[in-house]
């Protein structure tokens, strides 16, 4: 039994991190003091500071109001008046284009007394048009003159100086009618009344303004329209002298409410935005990015009182006021934080927050000073209660407070300490005897631990732990970029040990067997036994080799003859190795693996160790998934992965594609292109040829057209007919009636078959001479690698022979395989058939070809197999 600890005093009780008493008092009494202060201050901003702040803005955005009506009176006022007076003068003799002279006077004589005014413009009926524009920018008058009838989109411009000198003529052409623009359809649709135009962008310099305008008829009865136009500048500049005193935001919005035409108080300028149109705007209400003017817009009302907003985190006050501009109605909205109204309020309100401070300082003073007579004796009998915490008990606890609450509470602590005295004595005593049967209790649970995680006949570790130890290796080689093994034991000939001894001797070599692997086992390293004669060795920071080695050394081990029951037994074992995060990147992937190495090792004839591969678990599942998916692909249609690619076949004379042949390539959803060399044999053996010969024909006749209009050159197309087709009942049938469908000639259509096709199929050979019947060309592939070639030949009704790409291939490699391809062009060209050499990829194989008279190649040389799409844009 273990030996108990000695006991130990218990240490003083640590002093919590906590406010004192009389701390919490002080602050509970000023903040209660402080509530008190802040609600009088609120009652006073509620009841006295507020109004007087609503009166005073009232007073101000009032007198402010009244300026930006008297200034826009001034400065828009005399447009009626004017206009009155021209078109007086104008409705007898109205202004001629040849004799400009006195349109040119009185517009003059206009801009000057109206300083808003930028230019002068006429307009009538018959599309002529006057402007003139005074262009500060160059200090000269212009002149612009437009006749729509006589000179269309020409117009005549004339330049002056700013004492009527003639500067310069000149014609440019541009796309204004008078007629077409806002101000004359504003003033011809109410003539005798001057209008104003919402604001829009001047043609001419493309400034925004708004245009006051009227309509009359001439004593002609001709009609008439006479526009001043204004500059919204003008606008701007009383916002923005509107703005100095306020403090706050000004902004004016045109008649409809849509745009602005002056905004002043923010960080925003008049700017011109785009209209969908691609022409150029005001800047639109929703467009400003000011948050205080577009909350004013989202907060607009009818009545035009003042109100008040939260906005930007502070109360603002704001009004809403008509401002006429000759018979329309401009909008005003004026709005300044709610502080900006307080400047007559400081003074008094500085000497109410100082008799607030004042007292709050003294209330301190007062309230400190309580604090500390209420707190005191409490700090005292903390103080007791915290040294019998800390198991002090030699101090008496004072009893003389004249509180009866106090006087009853320390002579309890008294009692308390006492009796406290008497018990940890007790205590103290029967520490020793506590401190053993821990000890007893703690061995106890180890071995009960050790009892869990371990073998209970050899005392390795189990399946439990080792999985543990499995899991940390992996993440000790996945943080340090190493590896670890698993070597998964079998015992060879343990089961011949237990039938003919029994299982005492087969217990015994076990443990025998457990102990000669702990001898080959490195610090770090785990030997486990999962059951039976199965044992599981981890290697940590091994590599490939250095693990096969360490397995060659256990094999070497288990093979020399092992002691139980007083014989010696020559088992043997099988190892399957698994690597670690490579093959598994967790304990039970990781041991599975090892598991199946082991099925291998053990098939393989045991005695051995096999690496694991990741085709041991996959490529049955490989070979399966990939056979349901070309099942999923030839039921499908469309889009189903599967494509017809052409390679041309190219004759050899001229060098002009004549023909090509189909080629079927599978893209597979996953995999990308699946080599035909892998799915061709998976499409015999599942017995889905017939299946895939009737697509690669669909997809050849489908495209067989297009490919006809793209390369008008190529004579036929050809595609691969398989045995299983062949053996169909109906094949010729199935053929014809796709031709028939499809509309394309059986002329023009190969059939490609191999020997070996008709040396198991015999039915096709009727099939063969049914489609010769009706015009389908026939070609023997890979002529010459067969015994019966020639005697096809002669029997069936071929067009044409191709010389199989393995002779081509060999051409120039000696005069033997020369001989030979000469020898099969010689059979082809006796029985008059039609010869297409396979594979040709140099410039010296289709040389020799030529040169004997083979008709066609095909191959690399000329073009890989490529989709259609890419032959369909080859024109």
């Amino acid at each position: 039994m273990a030996t108990p600890e000695p006991p130990v005093s218990p240490a003083p009780l640590a002093q919590p991190v906590r406010p004192r008493f009389r701390r919490i008092l002080v602050v509970r009494f000023l903040g209660v003091a402080l509530a008190l202060l802040l609600a009088f201050l609120l009652i006073v901003v509620l009841v006295v500071v507020a109004p007087l702040a609503q009166r005073h803005a009232e007073a101000l955005f009032s007198s402010q109001t009244q300026t930006v009506r008297a200034e826009v009176a001034t400065a828009f006022d005399d447009v009626g008046g004017l206009q009155t007076l021209l078109i007086a003068d104008w409705q007898a003799n109205p202004p001629t284009l040849d004799a400009p002279e006195a349109f040119i006077r009185h517009a003059r004589g206009v801009m000057a007394a109206l300083p808003a005014a930028t230019s002068v413009v006429l307009g009538n009926e018959r599309g002529q048009g006057w402007l003139l524009l005074w262009r500060a920018d160059r200090q000269e008058w212009w002149l612009r003159l437009t006749d729509r009838e006589r000179w269309g989109d020409e117009h005549r411009f004339v330049a002056f100086d700013p004492q009527g000198q003639e500067l310069r003529r000149w014609r440019e052409r541009l796309p204004y009618d008078p007629r077409e623009r806002p101000w004359y359809r504003l003033a011809t649709g109410q003539p005798g009344v001057t209008r104003w135009t919402h604001p829009y962008v001047f043609y001419t310099t493309r400034e925004p303004g708004i245009t006051a305008a009227r309509a009359w008829r001439a004593r002609d009865g001709s009609l008439w329209a006479l526009g001043f136009d204004l500059r919204v500048q003008e606008i701007q500049a009383i916002a923005e002298r509107l703005s100095r005193p306020l403090e706050g935001r000004v902004a004016i919005v045109d008649t409809s409410g849509d745009e602005w035409l002056g905004l002043a108080g923010a960080a925003v300028s008049l700017t011109l935005g785009v209209a969908p149109s691609g022409e150029p705007e005001l800047m639109r209400l929703d467009a400003v990015p000011d948050p205080v003017l577009r909350a004013l817009v989202a907060h607009a009302s009818d009545a035009q009182a003042v109100h008040t907003a939260w906005i930007t985190g502070q109360p603002w006050l704001w009004t809403r006021q008509p401002v006429a501009l000759g018979k329309e109605t401009l909008t005003l909205f004026l709005a300044a934080p709610w502080m900006s109204f307080l400047p007559p309020l400081r003074f008094w309100m500085g000497a109410l927050l100082l008799s607030m401070v004042l007292a709050m300082a003294a209330a301190a003073v007062f309230m400190r000073r309580w604090a500390l007579e209420l707190s005191g004796p409490i700090e005292t009998l903390a103080d007791a209660a915290h040294r019998m915490a800390a198991l002090s008990f030699t101090d008496s606890v004072r009893t003389d407070y004249s509180s009866a609450e106090l006087h009853t509470l320390a002579r309890a602590l008294n009692h308390l300490r006492r009796r406290l005295a008497v018990y940890t004595a007790r205590l103290r005593a029967r520490e020793v005897d506590l401190a053993r049967e821990v000890a007893a209790l703690r061995a106890a649970e180890q071995r009960l631990l050790h009892i869990g995680l371990h073998d209970a006949l050899t005392d390795l570790p189990n399946r439990r732990l080792l999985m543990e130890h499995l899991q940390h290796a992996l993440a000790r080689a996945d943080r340090g970029e190493t590896s670890i093994a698993l070597l998964f034991i079998d015992l060879d000939r343990f089961k011949e040990v237990n039938d003919t001894r029994g299982h005492e001797v087969g217990d015994e070599l076990l443990r025998a067997v457990a102990l000669r692997l702990l001898h080959h086992v490195r610090a770090g390293d785990l030997a486990a036994r999962l059951g039976g004669d199965e044992f599981v060795l981890l290697l940590e920071g091994v590599s490939a080799e250095v693990a096969i080695e360490r397995t060659e050394d256990v094999l070497e081990a288990l093979r020399a003859p092992l002691v139980a029951g007083g014989e010696r037994w020559s088992l043997g074992a099988s190892i399957g190795i698994a690597l670690g995060p490579r093959d598994g990147a967790d304990p039970g992937t990781l041991l599975r693996h090892a598991d199946e190495a082991l099925y291998r090792a053990k098939a393989a004839g045991r005695n051995r160790w096999v690496l694991y591969e990741r085709g041991f678990s996959q490529s049955t599942e490989a070979t399966r998934a990939l056979r349901v998916a070309l099942e999923a692909a030839l039921q499908g249609s469309g889009a189903d992965g599967l494509e017809l690619w052409w390679q041309p076949q190219i004759a050899l004379d001229s060098g002009e594609a004549v023909a090509a042949e189909g080629l079927l390539r599978w893209r597979h959803p996953q995999r990308g292109l699946v080599p035909p060399a892998e799915f061709i044999p998976l499409a015999e053996d599942a017995g889905l040829m017939p299946a895939l010969g009737w697509r690669v024909l669909d997809l050849a006749l489908a495209a067989a057209p297009e490919l006809a209009r793209a390369q008008p050159r190529w004579r036929h197309v050809a595609v691969n007919v398989s045995a299983r087709q062949l053996e169909l009942p109906d094949f010729a049938d199935q053929v014809l009636e796709r031709l028939a469908r499809t509309g394309w000639p059986a002329e023009r259509l190969e059939l490609e078959v191999t020997e070996s096709v008709l040396l198991e199929s015999a039915k096709g050979r009727g099939h063969l001479e049914r489609l010769a019947a009706h015009g389908v060309r026939l070609s023997l592939d890979d002529f010459g690698t067969g015994y019966s070639s020639l005697s096809y030949l002669r029997q069936l009704p071929f067009d044409v022979v191709k010389i199989d790409a393995s002779f081509v291939r060999d051409l120039g490699t000696g005069a033997q395989a020369d001989s030979l391809v000469e020898a099969l062009i010689a059979m082809a060209k006796a029985l008059g058939l039609e010869l297409v050499a396979e594979g040709v990829e140099t410039e010296a194989q289709r040389a020799f070809l030529a040169a004997r008279g083979v008709d066609l190649g095909q191959g690399y040389l000329w073009s890989r197999p490529q989709p259609l799409a890419a032959w369909l844009g080859q024109r």
